[in-house]
């Protein structure tokens, strides 16, 4: 999908403001969180707590935007490809490294 400026740079400002551990055009690599200050941090180095803090703060960050964007927002289909999709699967790694320290 080809985006134009005025949409990269929405894009860009939700990254900015809430989603900060997602990156656009290259995405944040896998098993890999991006902390407030831009620090690339290996999940595999996070402790239990952190782990789940940082799942629920990507699951709060969906579902308030989510409740935020409304459907029949032009950008809604970037915003769910762009932002969603890859939040979700950041979240997903994040809860699955959480159950391999635990043990499940």
């Amino acid at each position: 999908m080809e985006l134009t400026e005025k949409q990269i740079e929405r894009l860009n400002y939700w990254i900015k403001t809430s989603f900060h551990f997602i990156q656009y055009p290259d995405p944040c690599p896998e098993f890999f969180w991006i902390d407030r200050n831009g620090k690339w941090i290996s999940m595999s180095n996070m402790e239990l707590d952190h782990l789940k803090a940082c799942a629920n703060l990507v699951e709060r960050e969906i579902k308030s935007s989510l409740e935020c964007i409304s459907r029949s927002d032009p950008n809604r289909s970037i915003f769910d490809e762009f932002i969603i999709k890859p939040a979700q699967a950041k979240q997903a790694e994040l809860r699955e490294v959480l159950k391999k320290k635990v043990g499940l």
